[in-house]
């Protein structure tokens, strides 16, 4: 059981808000893709620094993951075109 704080009303935490867009940027065995958009259901706060977001994973559960496996949509489409850009 994970020590969270009450965070049953947490909408927004370090620029991740509930019902945005995340991009997966690391699966390690788990049931996410890679390059897949998943949106943010809930957000947990473990600390001050830390936390994890709970979206529906491709077995089609929702389930929480550390917030490092993702992007921001915003951000995913920045790196992206900053790929893009060094390529012309």
């Amino acid at each position: 059981m994970n020590n969270y704080f009450d965070d049953s009303e947490i909408k927004e935490f370090q620029g991740f808000k509930v019902n945005d867009y995340v991009v997966c940027v690391l699966n390690n065995r788990s049931s996410l893709t890679v390059g897949k958009e998943y949106k943010i259901l809930e957000i947990y706060i473990i600390n001050d620094t830390d936390f994890e977001i709970t979206v529906t994973n491709d077995a089609g559960f929702n389930q929480e993951y550390h917030y490092s496996r993702f992007l921001l949509k915003s951000q995913f489409r920045e790196l992206i075109l900053n790929q893009i850009e060094k390529t012309i």
